[in-house]
């Protein structure tokens, strides 16, 4: 008996000071404010022309953001004229095809109503994809209040640089659907597949 109290006592003087040190270590855990993992993106004063499939900031000067699907979807219900505006990228013709030489346009499943204007949210545009973005703008826009929403797929870079590019052009209702086509579509909400405007 005796040998088995002194193992126990022994027991007890060794493991007292870890259990007090768990005990700590469990309410500091609890106590401990959350830390962050993602640092907000700042808002650039010019056009991104890198990394665009990046973290994007939660802001766009002069443009309205739209964070979520059912912002949408409340928009285009209350605002039925609004121009939906896809700017995802997508390769050209190859250059090296002979004229009449078989070639696919590329598809994309995208919101139901939308024009896909591929490549127009790169932050340096060529004339041509340029030009054919002002005169879709012209032939679409019958009054520079009239929406203008502009998506491409979350964290797209494309779709920030489109919006602020449409807004210095003097459109002044244009919003930025951050969430893109993925969130849409998590939404179960309408698709249709689009092929890509081009010049």
């Amino acid at each position: 008996m005796r040998r088995t109290l002194g193992t126990c006592r022994r027991a007890f003087l060794f493991l007292g000071p870890l259990s007090l040190v768990a005990q700590l270590s469990i309410s500091q855990t609890a106590n401990a404010k959350p830390i962050k993992s993602k640092h907000e993106v700042t808002e650039p004063t010019t056009y991104r022309t890198h990394k665009y499939r990046s973290p994007v900031p939660n802001t766009l000067t002069g443009a309205t953001v739209i964070h979520s699907p059912s912002e949408l979807r409340e928009l285009l219900n209350t605002q039925p004229d609004t121009l939906l505006l896809d700017v995802y990228p997508a390769p050209p013709r190859p250059p090296e095809l002979r004229p009449g030489e078989l070639w696919l346009e590329p598809t994309r499943e995208s919101i139901r109503g939308a024009i896909w204007m591929a490549n127009a949210g790169f932050g340096a545009l060529n004339s041509t994809i340029e030009g054919l973005l002002k005169k879709t703008l012209e032939a679409k826009v019958k009054q520079n209040t009239q929406p203008i929403v502009v998506f491409c797929e979350p964290n797209c870079w494309h779709s920030w640089n489109a919006a602020k590019r449409i807004r210095s052009y003097g459109y002044t209702s244009v919003y930025w659907y951050r969430s893109g086509v993925e969130k849409w579509r998590e939404a179960q909400l309408p698709l249709r597949m689009i092929r890509p405007m081009r010049p």
